[in-house]
Order: C-alpha cells, then structure tokens, then sequence
C-alpha cells in the first residue's frame, strides 16, 4: 500500500486529562492516509474485517457516505509505551505537537474503539482504487482522534470496555488483536525485570508449540489476567468479551481509582505465573507415569499451563486474596512454591488430583466451567490455610 505524503502532519487540538484512570489523552486532526500508515494494521484481521463490515447494514452504509464524504466520529488510539514516554515531558500544546510529528512512527498506535470505521477507511479504498482522483481524495481527508498516553494497561482495558459499551460487539480474537500490542509488550518488559524471561506468545497468526518454559497461548493469558483481576473464575470465550466482562461486574470491581493509578496487579499476575511455570518445569516436566508406562493426566507442567480453565481458576483465587489485601497473602503464597522443593515425589498429590477430576469429568455437563470452578476453589482452601493438597483437591469438588 502505498501512502501520500502529507505535509501539514498531525495536529494537536487539546490535551485532557482523565482523573478516573490518570491518564492523559490528545485530540488531534489527522489524514486518513496518515491515520492508516501510523496505527498498527498487522495486529487487525484485515480481510476479515472486510467481509464482517460488509455484511452489516449500517456498515455498508457508512462505506458509501464516506465516499461522499460524511464525518465519522472521533477514533480512540493509545501510543505505544515510547512514544507515552516522550508525550509525558511537556504539557505545552505546541510542543505536544513537535514532539508528536517528531516522534511518532509507522505502528506507534493501537486502536481502542473505530475497530470498524478503521475497516470500512480500507474498504472504501480498496472500492475507490480504480478511481485515482477519487482515491486520493479521500486519503487526504481529515478525522479527529484522541490519542491516549501515560496510561496504565488496567486504565487501559477499563477504558476499552467503557467506550465499547453499546457498540457492535467484538469477539474475544477481536478483542485480544486489539489489546495485542500493549498487553505483550508490558508482559515481555515485566517478565525481563522479573526473571530475565524471554517470552514466546502463540497466537492465531502466530502459531508455536508451547512445550517450553515461557511460551503461553496469548489468549490463555489475556483470560487468566482478566480472572486474575475480577476474582472470577469464569472469563466465556464463546460470548463476546465486552458482555461477559460487564456481566462479571468488572466496571464495578475497578471502580477504585487506586486500582486503575498503577499497574500492580499485572506486576504480580506476571509474578505468579513465571514463578509457577519454573517450579512446574523444573519438577513436573514430564509428568508422572502409569503402569502402562503412559502419562497421567494433570501431573505434567504442560496440562496446567496450556489448560486456560486451570489458569483461570488459579488465579481468580490468588487475585481475589492479592486484591482484597488478606493478611497471610505473603506468606501463603511463599508456602505454595515452598512445596515444589520438597523432595517428596508428589508433595501437591497430582496423582490424587487425576483420580478426582476423573470421577468429576463423568457428572459434568460444561467441563470447561467444572475445572474452572474446581481449581479456584481448590486455591482459595489453600490461601485460607490448608496445606495438606489430597484433603484441598478432596474439598475442591464441593465448588463445582
């Protein structure tokens, strides 16, 4: 695709600031031409995007009044963590404004909402390309944005679903493209402060084994965070994100200015998961075997780590203790990976654990919610001071 050069840049119109999440955002006039060339396009399904606006009503409506030129309301777009960093200096409107044309590079932003008017920017293109004049045109108009920077990504999301409220709906791969670029780049920058961790991440177009330490499927990931920081196990991902977060009240959950100030809660979410990952792989690699010499089920770091279920259960339980400040939450914690160095073979029963979810998987109707709900139940025994792992995985079945 090839871009026209526009001369007059990106201009700054205001800066505000949001006191809800302390965050900072610009309103700016740019081109199309340039809006397209500086969002970062390879995280959205492009042709994708194509076929679902074209089936909506309203959509192929929009895509002929923009060939008319109707307005579309303003986008919203977070800078990528080096150009926030940059934006932070100065609240000068004019300098802002340098500091941005300056700056700014091709995939600096990330869209939070104009997911669709994005697509029908490119669909209207793609209809115009036969007609030169016409095409160009229509590259050079201008829209308005608000460009987010200085934000926290828990700020970040709550923002996501507050200005998605009431829109199409996003489905979770959606949803998860969209949130792509700043969620893995925190992720990747903790994960290094952390362990020195260099992080793998298989997605939908990035497809990799993930048998080795630090390699996570990212939309495991994304569920386990949002579990992690609402306390509830069950994130569906057959319903749209957006319904099924608001239905977890998790609006409600972060409603504390506090909690949205800072980015604690993914610090310790990323804690959690790269401390498990190295005591599961450093002693469950492999897993236990049967007298057939086959593996047994959830004994191995694989069936844990790769299970989003379990993942969602763990951490809801150990969100809920770290969110709700419980007092042995330290210590608690230090205690369960204490105990993958005993020298005990099984000293978290995984045999017993098999034995139990066995027994389960034949009375369940909705597996997926079974382990969900029978994993945080099993830690939230634990955090509140049993040790003993064969009576936990006993009483976690009183959860289901």
């Amino acid at each position: 695709m090839i871009f026209m050069d526009n001369s007059k840049g990106i201009k700054v119109l205001s800066l505000n600031e949001d006191k809800k999440i302390f965050a900072k955002n610009l309103l700016i006039d740019i081109s199309i031409d340039e809006y397209l060339r500086l969002v970062d396009l390879e995280k959205l399904d492009i042709q994708r995007g194509k076929i679902t606006s074209k089936k909506v009503d309203i959509y192929k409506r929009l895509i002929e009044d923009l060939k008319v030129g109707a307005l579309v309301p303003p986008i919203s777009l977070a800078a990528d963590e080096n150009l926030s960093e940059i934006l932070k200096q100065t609240d000068d409107i004019k300098k802002l404004e340098m500091l941005l044309n300056e700056n700014i590079k091709e995939k600096s932003l990330a869209i939070l909402d104009g997911l669709q008017r994005t697509y029908c920017f490119l669909n209207v293109i793609e209809e115009l390309n036969s007609q030169t004049e016409d095409m160009k045109r229509f590259r050079q108009k201008h829209i308005i944005a608000e460009l987010w920077f200085d934000i926290s990504f828990t700020g970040l999301l709550y923002k996501m679903i507050v200005l998605n409220t009431g829109q199409v709906k996003m489905s979770m791969r959606h949803q998860i493209e969209t949130l792509n670029k700043p969620l893995k780049e925190k992720i990747m920058k903790i994960g290094k402060e952390l362990k020195n961790a260099d992080i793998f991440f298989s997605t939908y177009k990035e497809n990799i084994r993930m048998e080795d330490i630090f390699h996570y499927s990212f939309g495991s990931i994304v569920e386990a965070f949002t579990s992690f920081t609402t306390g509830d196990p069950i994130v569906d991902k057959t319903n749209e994100v957006i319904q099924e977060l608001q239905k977890m009240e998790f609006i409600e959950k972060h409603a504390s200015s506090q909690t949205l100030q800072n980015d604690g809660e993914i610090r310790e979410f990323m804690s959690l998961l790269l401390e498990l990952d190295e005591k599961l792989s450093s002693k469950f690699k492999n897993g236990f075997m049967d007298e057939n010499n086959k593996t047994i089920s959830w004994t191995a770091r694989n069936d844990f780590i790769n299970s989003t279920p379990f993942l969602c259960g763990f951490f809801a339980a150990f969100g809920n203790s770290f969110k709700n400040k419980i007092q042995n939450y330290e210590d608690r914690k230090k205690k369960f990976f204490n105990l993958f160095n005993e020298s005990s073979e099984d000293p978290l029963q995984f045999k017993i654990l098999n034995n139990i979810l066995e027994e389960e998987n034949k009375k369940s109707k909705k597996w997926g919610d079974t382990i969900r709900k029978f994993f945080n139940g099993a830690f939230d025994i634990f955090l509140r001071g049993e040790d003993d792992f064969k009576k936990i995985w006993m009483q976690a079945v009183n959860y289901v």
